[in-house]
């Protein structure tokens, strides 16, 4: 059903070929404003191959526009944003959220455990790294879902002492996260898919891209 606004493939069938003739029968046999939009990039390879030896495709052949969600997301971010943004690797995000719980740390104080136990794992990058790469998925979740993290309370005995302790200042180290991101102009993946949510809430037109 063309007048549907999606379309469901049988998961026996080649999925690259049947979207391939889908696309020829709607845009009559040309790709002119065809776009596809992939989870990432890999498919681009399978299809423009598919394509280059389709024997129903006119000649010359115009390879139609492929994107990844990424990809997308991030090039409408640049250009709702007119300011450039560094993408930021997975070290930088560490080394941003590390800076965040200490920052956490001393606006409120000390990361306590059960009986008042202090921690070390804000003093030693190491031991706060394999948590800073927990935090900044979970922070990329968040973005993705348009969401934001809250602190939880009340889980001693739930989840390790320091989990806990972190989860307890979750929500304030995701405030100080994403003002870290904005001062050094920073972005992630999962950053520039809210910004697109963000502009719309305000009523605004997405940019032609």
């Amino acid at each position: 059903n063309h007048h549907s606004n999606f379309i469901l493939i049988p998961w026996q069938e080649d999925f690259l070929e049947r979207l391939t003739d889908f696309v020829i029968e709607d845009a009559h046999g040309g790709f002119d404003n065809a776009i596809f939009i992939f989870p990432n990039s890999r498919p681009e390879k399978y299809l423009t191959r598919l394509i280059k030896q389709h024997p129903r495709l006119r000649r010359p052949i115009i390879v139609p526009r492929m994107e990844s969600v990424g990809s997308l997301f991030s090039s409408l971010r640049s250009r709702i944003q007119s300011r450039p943004a560094w993408n930021a690797g997975l070290l930088d995000r560490v080394g941003l959220l590390l800076q965040c719980a200490r920052d956490e740390e001393k606006h409120s104080g000390r990361f306590m455990g059960e009986k008042g136990v202090s921690f070390s794992f804000l003093q030693d990058a190491g031991q706060f790294f394999p948590w800073g790469v927990r935090l900044a998925g979970l922070f990329e979740e968040c973005f993705v879902q348009n969401g934001k993290a809250e602190n939880f309370l009340y889980l001693e005995g739930e989840v390790s002492p320091f989990a806990s302790a972190l989860l307890e200042r979750l929500g304030n180290i995701f405030q100080r996260y994403v003002a870290g991101l904005e001062e050094r102009e920073w972005t992630t993946p999962g950053r520039d898919a809210s910004v697109v949510p963000e502009h719309l809430k305000q009523n605004l037109h997405l940019p032609d891209t």
